[in-house]
């Protein structure tokens, strides 16, 4: 289904059912059984059933979208132009399944039933399709923001492990998030990022969670329209990229 989602109940549930009716074409075709109507039936009815939660769903995904560190704001209009145009699709496979169904139970023939089956299938094709050209935005915008920032921010060199988590992945995050990390008195090091008068302090035994929620605090300030996640900086602290959060 929209196959940027992770652990979405309906959106889990609607693709199962797809996978299910594909199974059902390939069992129908390659071994001769008959159609079932009650089974397949039940394929569809589920479908049906779970595309409002579907939909719900996709305002979920939009919000978390915003909150992602690794887009501008302006990036906010391409998620809610893709989130409309899966409502659509949702509100107009609702329709389609009422009228298979129907087809399904009249028409004699498995060949015919088959045929119905494979129409079905093609519908969670054009998801795929606006999922996949989702990703492809959303990467684009990603690199495009972590290269921006890479170029303008600096380094001074690391301060050591922290908690576990390789000083080279923490120094990447803070500076694709836009930060520059530089030498200070009475403290190693800090971190600033633009516009932000007050630096964040770093030291060998800063913990990650303070590191993260300090880091976060600022991204809010140069950001207002976003609602910077903490958990989401310690994930990408631990992945040590922003693009695998």
């Amino acid at each position: 289904m929209f196959h940027l989602f992770k652990h979405r109940k309906a959106n889990d549930i609607i693709k199962e059912q797809f996978d299910n009716i594909e199974k059902e074409i390939n069992t129908l075709t390659k071994r001769h059984k008959s159609f079932d109507l009650i089974r397949t039936g039940a394929f569809i009815d589920l479908i049906e059933n779970n595309l409002d939660r579907f939909k719900k769903e996709l305002d979920e995904f939009a919000e978390e979208e915003k909150e992602f560190i690794g887009f501008r704001p302006a990036f906010d209009a391409v998620i809610n132009d893709t989130v409309i145009k899966a409502k659509v699709l949702a509100d107009d496979l609702k329709k389609s399944l009422s009228a298979y169904k129907n087809d399904l139970k009249s028409e004699p023939r498995d060949e015919d039933r088959i045929a119905i089956l494979q129409l079905i299938g093609e519908e969670e094709a054009k998801f795929k399709a606006l999922g996949d050209s989702y990703r492809k935005s959303r990467e684009e915008e990603l690199r495009k923001f972590t290269a921006e920032n890479m170029a303008k921010s600096t380094t001074s060199g690391p301060i050591g492990d922290t908690e576990g988590v390789a000083w080279r992945d923490i120094e990447k995050i803070i500076r694709q998030s836009g930060g520059s990390i530089e030498s200070a008195r009475g403290h190693s090091w800090t971190i600033s990022f633009p516009g932000e008068p007050r630096k964040i302090p770093l030291s060998e035994d800063i913990t990650i969670n303070r590191l993260a929620a300090q880091i976060a605090a600022q991204l809010r300030h140069m950001y207002p329209t976003k609602r910077i996640n903490t958990r989401q900086l310690i994930t990408a602290f631990a992945q040590g990229d922003l693009a695998l959060t």
